[in-house]
């Protein structure tokens, strides 16, 4: 079964990439750096940049909406961020779905700045 991973840029765009567990050089390449997981539900991981704040990296509109839908308005998203799967019974990262990725894209759409 193909598992992908789902790239957001800081405009929304949405981005499909192929993901096998665990790829840790494509979650930093994606992010411009080390990688900070945020579990928002057991199925869905966003990773961003573990210093993209003190690198002032841009807002990021449709990731923080995403993040405040989970797990409420305590924090803002900055940078590209990537959502993969959760974690399988090994502990490794799995990639997400096409209802996942659908889903993405449709509340990125909803987050645009105009």
């Amino acid at each position: 079964m193909s598992q992908f991973a789902a790239i957001m840029s800081t405009d929304g765009a949405v981005q499909v990439i192929p993901f096998v567990d665990n790829q840790l050089r494509t979650l930093q390449d994606a992010v411009g750096g080390y990688v900070e997981a945020i579990t928002l539900s057991p199925d869905l991981i966003m990773w961003v940049n573990e210093d993209g704040k003190g690198n002032k990296l841009p807002f990021n509109q449709a990731a923080t909406s995403i993040f405040v839908k989970h797990r409420g308005g305590t924090d803002f998203i900055v940078g590209q961020v990537v959502f993969t799967g959760g974690n399988d019974s090994n502990g490794d990262t799995t990639g997400i779905g096409e209802d996942q990725i659908q889903q993405l894209k449709t509340y990125a759409a909803m987050s645009k700045v105009n």
